[in-house]
């Protein structure tokens, strides 16, 4: 006998022969989970925007004290760090099977195009072109672009990379300070 974990209530042996893993009654059950998970959703995106303000008003107190309030591309940098996350969305929709491998692709070179854009417009180039690397050069595996806080800037790289393979190509060369 196994109860559902959203209403107490006994789940059916027929519900439990289709899905024997299950822990949730039915549909009803299932959709209530989904809503419940777009709330946090929403509330974690709210939070993560409210604590990166934090960090980046912290940052400048950092930077005033060590004199890097001087650097020209400040704004820059802040404009691409608040966009850090798109290609990894865009790969974790990918990985739920919200998104075709296709529509991943065209994401990932749409988010290259703007980086190129927005480092251009301060001095910055691109020197080698992106679509050769919408897939790992070591691996095979799709790429992914990641933000490097150490360095201040974007590289493609590995969607395994935490899982060993540890191949990463930098395209773009930001403008100097």
């Amino acid at each position: 006998m196994s109860i559902c974990v959203i209403c107490d209530k006994e789940i059916s042996e027929a519900r439990l022969k289709i899905f024997p893993k299950t822990n949730i009654c039915g549909r009803k059950c299932g959709e209530e989970i989904e809503q419940k998970h777009e709330v946090l959703q929403k509330e974690i995106d709210r939070a993560y925007a409210a604590s990166f303000q934090d960090l980046w008003h912290k940052q400048d107190n950092v930077s005033y004290q060590f004199g890097l309030d001087k650097l020209k591309n400040k704004e820059l940098i802040y404009k691409l760090v608040e966009k850090k996350n798109t290609c990894i969305v865009a790969h974790f929709k990918y990985k739920e099977n919200k998104i075709s491998k296709i529509s991943y692709i065209t994401e990932f070179k749409k988010f290259t195009w703007w980086i190129k854009e927005t480092l251009e417009k301060y001095g910055g180039k691109l020197i080698d072109t992106p679509l050769k690397y919408t897939t790992c050069q070591k691996c095979g595996n799709l790429s992914v672009v990641i933000w490097s806080p150490k360095f201040n800037n974007y590289f493609i790289g590995c969607t395994q990379y935490y899982k060993g393979c540890k191949w990463l190509k930098s395209i773009w060369i930001m403008p100097n300070n």
